[in-house]
């Protein structure tokens, strides 16, 4: 059952994005591996600007819970991180192509300072993508305390 109230997501960003200071350039991202669309940020006038790059990520089997950063940031910085890595994990340790994500922008400022951010951008604003647009549940869990006595 969904209890959320209509337009609960846009309500909070738009409230978030008053609280930055001016001039300021937001970048977030919609994960399409679960067919996310960023209507959020569509309904709140972000500038879509498309899909982040290939990449590929370090994985370790068993552990895919972990993010890539994290395993990572288990080996010593600089160069040799892979062998490190291939140490420890040996087999275990794998690389995967990573799910691109929708990138969204959010200029903040008066009118020239948005057209000059608009005209530095590396990106050029495209039409927004569509999809299935589902409503999710954004209901906290009702989880009764336990006791302290």
């Amino acid at each position: 059952m969904l209890n959320n109230k209509k337009n609960e997501a846009s309500f909070f960003i738009s409230r978030c994005l008053k609280m930055l200071p001016s001039p300021s350039c937001i970048v977030s991202f919609a994960d399409s591996s679960v067919d996310h669309h960023g209507y959020a940020y569509q309904a709140t006038n972000w500038i879509y600007t498309g899909l982040s790059a290939k990449r590929t990520e370090w994985v370790i089997k068993g552990m895919e819970h972990l993010h890539s950063k994290s395993i990572a940031d288990k080996a010593k910085k600089g160069g040799g991180r892979w062998e490190e890595l291939k140490k420890m994990y040996g087999d275990r340790l794998c690389k995967r192509e990573r799910p691109r994500k929708h990138r969204y922008i959010y200029l903040i400022g008066n009118k020239k300072e948005r057209r000059d951010m608009l005209e530095k951008l590396k990106y050029r604003p495209i039409d927004y993508p569509k999809g299935d647009n589902g409503r999710y549940d954004t209901t906290p869990e009702d989880k009764p305390q336990m006791k302290l006595f």
